[in-house]
């Protein structure tokens, strides 16, 4: 299993309409990817949501998408540790 990189937020998504389209070039950033190609992978192999919407070449993703991403990588995130816990005990 492939670890999942776990991010907050940037301050200015707050800013953002949940209907605000992401390009790439930042959902790579926000997520800590290499690179477009690996985000690429990502969504094909099921483990990043799939682009919102494809304008030409480039794929953009709603600011609603991208938080409910990050919200569910933080609840990964501390089910792991929850249970990372209980088996310790």
């Amino acid at each position: 299993m492939s670890a999942i990189k776990i991010v907050d937020a940037p301050a200015w998504m707050s800013d953002l309409q949940p209907w605000s389209l992401l390009p790439s070039k930042e959902v790579v950033k926000i997520f800590k990817y290499h690179d477009a190609g690996a985000l690429d992978a990502a969504f094909h192999l099921g483990t990043f949501p799939r682009p919102d919407q494809k304008i030409g070449r480039r794929n953009y993703w709603r600011a609603d998408t991208i938080n409910r991403e990050i919200k569910r990588r933080l609840k990964i995130d501390a089910l792991r540790k929850l249970n990372k816990g209980e088996e310790q005990s």
